[in-house]
């Protein structure tokens, strides 16, 4: 009960992030690399998840080059491809046809007109590892119950221009894929080749 003087305000502003979905058909994939009961033999038929998805360097983390063929462990090459659809929904299922035990990449180009932090929104079936510019912004992120939409979010920084996004995703028994949403503060857009 105020007996007097000046009563004290208390105030403040929630402040959401306005996100855009990264539609399929700004990305660029390549797959399967397979392991686990799925691989032919040797290092990787024996290698859990959680090794493969934190030690073992396949050769899109070294190098992505789209026009040139991708070699697989234990032999054999991938192509590069280039997704469609508007979705949301990443879906390494629909488009190379492996779930259980196999890794696929995935690049987009970020083009910011101005160097700023963004907030990145995303959802992976099953599990995942983010790369920004060449350097790990997310090492290793796994889902816990059903997949969902904004199970996760993290900050990275954008530079004036284009900024290469990579990410690593191995699949689970039911699915293959993500989502992934930026903050849009500055006036970004997407592109699968950085023009």
């Amino acid at each position: 009960k105020r007996r007097g003087g000046k009563a004290p305000a208390v105030g403040f502003i929630h402040l959401v992030p306005v996100y855009r979905d990264i539609p399929s058909k700004a990305w660029m994939a390549v797959g399967p690399f397979l392991f686990g009961a799925a691989a032919n033999g040797g290092l990787l038929a024996k290698a859990g998840v959680e090794t493969v998805m934190k030690d073992m360097v396949f050769a899109p983390e070294r190098k992505r080059d789209f026009d040139a063929p991708v070699p697989l462990p234990g032999g054999g090459q991938a192509l590069w491809k280039r997704l469609e659809g508007d979705g949301d929904f990443v879906d390494f299922l629909k488009a190379f046809g492996h779930r259980q035990g196999s890794v696929h990449y995935a690049v987009t180009h970020i083009r910011a007109t101005r160097t700023h932090t963004a907030r990145v929104s995303m959802g992976v079936d099953y599990w995942m590892k983010v790369w920004l510019n060449g350097r790990v912004v997310q090492p290793y992120l796994t889902k816990t119950g059903g997949e969902t939409k904004g199970a996760f979010t993290f900050d990275v920084n954008l530079k004036a221009g284009w900024n290469e996004l990579l990410v690593k995703v191995a699949s689970g028994g039911g699915g293959n894929g993500f989502w992934m949403a930026i903050s849009d503060i500055a006036n970004i857009s997407f592109a699968a080749r950085a023009e």
